[in-house]
């Protein structure tokens, strides 16, 4: 599905790798380590899950009117999905920020640095994909 949609997956906002990252830091306390883990866990699973329903809205999208082909119904369908979409890249958004404030929270200033900081891309307008 990444291969087809490979907009669903470019998403500045992600902190993923940040997690991963931060679980190879050197000086953690065992249970930073471990809240780390469970955040990360958490964060993965429900990330790739938005990114899946993405990908699904997207498949079963009606295609773009053609030349003559005007249908409401089809026109309707597509604001419908596109409207869905927002919606969960919306809540995915909300789920990379909370996550990184989180992540912030557990780490020194330090650590932070050594993982390339924590800062909010400042482009993160997304563009999907034309259909």
């Amino acid at each position: 599905a990444e291969a087809s949609y490979p907009a669903v997956y470019i998403d500045p906002r992600a902190v993923g790798d940040k997690l991963l990252a931060a679980m190879e830091l050197g000086e953690l306390d065992e249970s930073v380590r471990a809240d780390l883990l469970a955040l990360q866990q958490g964060y993965s699973g429900q990330y790739k899950e938005q990114c899946s329903q993405l990908v699904d809205i997207f498949e079963s999208m009606p295609p773009p009117p053609g030349m003559g082909s005007f249908n409401l119904e089809k026109m309707q369908e597509r604001d419908k999905a596109m409207s869905q979409a927002e919606r969960i890249r919306f809540e995915r958004d909300d789920l990379s920020d909370k996550t990184r404030d989180r992540l912030r929270a557990m780490l020194t200033k330090e650590q932070v640095e050594m993982i390339g900081g924590l800062d909010v891309p400042k482009n993160t307008t997304m563009h999907w994909p034309k259909f």
